[in-house]
């Protein structure tokens, strides 16, 4: 059956604005990019080469033997679209078909069967481990029964929310390429219908180590209820945009095949830069590298998300100008353009916008991220504390109680976020007992607030040990305080007042020279 263009778009948008399509944000507009040439007219086109230019912002040299993106993009947008025909999409009256083997679309009837070229060859995948692609293996220790039923929904639910993300790439455990994915994903289910118990690991398959292990044993009420929330923590904890262990096993690679590619040299700046924050030399191979990756792939978002954190770091220390914080800003605006839903570009952004002053810039970005973030918690605490620096306490306020009601997402920055909260209002008591809980002196901002807290309670003593435990942790801060903090925090009063309790507990506003 024949669809005049206006039908496709109406049926394609449709699709894309659908809450039903389970699709990163790069996959949706990838779903657009197709369905536009084809409709130009310029679907013989859509080879991989064609679609890594013009869409991925790939140059001229792409070899797709060496970087096998198009193929890991398309293979994400197929099994988003059959999952979207075999649930949301049931009745639509057009079906968008990706045959295997043929990067064009197929507009569609309900009743007909896409046409399949012959398939190509599967290239080499090696530059798969070079990204964090991953296979799941969800099965019952016992065929049948409760436990079988829930590991198959289990793995449909992981499948979709990773599927969301743009920088995470799921496997089928079939296809040939799987066998060169970076990661194994595995859960283990046993149980029963009064309890379940599921074992999860996973593993770095270019290590040959496990990189993380859970258990979780929950009580078998509502598999579909537990189903959401496991797959959920699980996606959080090795998923999670700024700190899951994918992304840390990526970044902490330092060899093997596909160590030096653009992700990894991105994965690794994403979890080592602020742990090197007061290494110079570190910072600025960084920046060096990132701006010559950002030179070769202008259109890799999250280069210029990294490149934009990199600038920002270069002024926290003072070896930035504003000019310096403007290109900063500048990277990071491109990079939410390039994609919209990346966590990491949106909080690249709201880093820039705090920087340069600009409040309402960074309250939006802010609340974008909290708004597309649908795996766990720790991306919406650690907006919650960008919240408090914008001074924005009641809106923060409620982010952490959120935070603070799963257990399973537990991360030190809900208790940072507290601990802050409660000494802006002037409860030291509080913010004492939060530092105290959670152990957050290891934490620059646990620390800072553990140093005034103890300084406007009268323990100037122990003030002074903690203040000295902070300025060992962080020369930059022990440098300039008084500029990391116009730097991090919005308000002005709030500055003033953490300033005059560092000089309590000894800081002398001679550093800041």
């Amino acid at each position: 059956m024949d669809f005049t263009p206006e039908q496709i778009r109406q049926q394609v948008a449709a699709m894309v604005a659908s809450e039903g399509f389970v699709a990163s944000q790069r996959s949706r507009r990838l779903l657009e990019f197709l369905t536009e040439e084809t409709l130009a007219g310029r679907g013989e086109r859509l080879k991989g080469f064609y679609i890594a230019c013009e869409f991925l912002g790939r140059g001229a040299d792409f070899d797709p033997l060496v970087d096998p993106i198009v193929r890991i993009e398309m293979g994400k947008l197929r099994r988003a679209l059959e999952l979207y025909y075999l649930t949301a999409g049931r009745g639509d009256a057009i079906r968008v078909a990706l045959a295997k083997g043929n990067y064009q679309p197929q507009f569609l009837s309900a009743q007909e069967e896409p046409a399949h070229d012959e398939v190509a060859p599967v290239q080499d995948g090696q530059p798969l481990l070079g990204r964090a692609s991953v296979v799941l293996r969800c099965a019952a220790v016992q065929a049948g029964g409760v436990a079988s039923d829930f590991a198959g929904g289990l793995a449909h639910q992981l499948a979709a929310l990773l599927n969301r993300l743009d920088d995470v790439y799921v496997l089928a455990a079939e296809l040939e390429d799987a066998a060169s994915a970076r990661f194994l994903l595995t859960a283990n289910v046993r149980g029963d219908t009064q309890r379940l118990r599921v074992a999860v690991q996973l593993e770095d398959r270019l290590q040959g180590l496990q990189v993380w292990a859970d258990t979780y044993t929950e009580a078998a009420d509502d598999l579909f209820a537990l189903e959401d929330e496991l797959a959920r923590r699980i996606v959080n904890r090795i998923a999670d945009p700024n700190a899951g262990e994918m992304f840390r096993a990526l970044g902490a690679a330092a060899g093997g095949p596909g160590a030096a590619s653009p992700e990894v040299v991105v994965a690794r700046f994403n979890t080592e830069h602020m742990r090197r924050l007061n290494d110079s030399a570190w910072q600025r191979e960084a920046r060096r590298s990132l701006e010559a990756l950002v030179a070769e792939q202008p259109g890799f978002a999250a280069a210029r998300a990294a490149l934009s954190k990199a600038l920002h770091d270069a002024f926290l220390l003072g070896e930035a100008d504003r000019d310096a914080m403007q290109q900063a800003l500048e990277h990071a605006a491109e990079a939410v353009r390039l994609e919209p839903e990346s966590q990491h570009a949106l909080a690249a952004l709201t880093n820039a916008c705090i920087a340069l002053g600009q409040h309402d810039h960074a309250l939006q970005a802010i609340e974008r991220s909290v708004r597309l973030n649908r795996t766990g918690h720790s991306a919406r605490a650690i907006a919650a504390v960008k919240l408090i620096m914008l001074g924005d306490a009641e809106r923060a306020e409620a982010l952490l109680a959120e935070c603070a009601q799963a257990p399973g997402d537990a991360s030190p920055i809900v208790g940072v976020g507290l601990a802050l909260l409660a000494w802006f209002r002037g409860d030291y008591a509080a913010a004492l007992a939060a530092v105290s809980r959670d152990l957050l002196a290891s934490n620059f901002w646990g620390g800072l607030v553990l140093t005034v807290s103890l300084a406007e309670t009268g323990d100037l003593a122990a003030a002074r040990r903690s203040l000295s435990s902070v300025l060992a942790a962080n020369p930059a801060f022990a440098r300039a305080p008084g500029r990391y903090l116009a730097v991090s925090l919005y308000r002005r009063d709030w500055q003033e007042r953490l300033l005059t309790a560092l000089e309590k507990a000894g800081l002398s506003r001679e550093a800041e020279g």
